[in-house]
């Protein structure tokens, strides 16, 4: 489990970002909120879950815990996937 990842930001996408520690680049799939308060800045540090599937693992990271914690409730509601659920943290406020 990556509980965080502090690093360098290297790349910003619209549902992505691209955070390097240790010569490793770890793409964390997150909210437009994380986006939005981690554009521009040098270095950064996400709170993360890693999402394993029978054909895929994602890691997913947001600027604060409370995002953290409400992305894992809004995915814990039945058919509220991680797509869903980041797309609802991208249209509400950040908590």
């Amino acid at each position: 489990m990556i509980a965080f990842v502090k690093g360098k930001v290297v790349h910003v996408e619209n549902d992505h970002l691209i955070i390097e520690n240790s010569g490793i680049g770890y793409k964390v799939f997150t909210s437009i909120n994380t986006l939005s308060e981690l554009s521009g800045k040098e270095e950064a540090q996400v709170f993360t879950e890693m999402i394993v599937r029978e054909d895929s693992i994602t890691l997913v990271g947001f600027s604060t815990p409370q995002e953290l914690k409400v992305f894992h409730l809004l995915t814990s509601v039945s058919g509220v996937g991680t797509k869903v659920g980041i797309g609802i943290l991208s249209s509400i406020p950040a908590p």
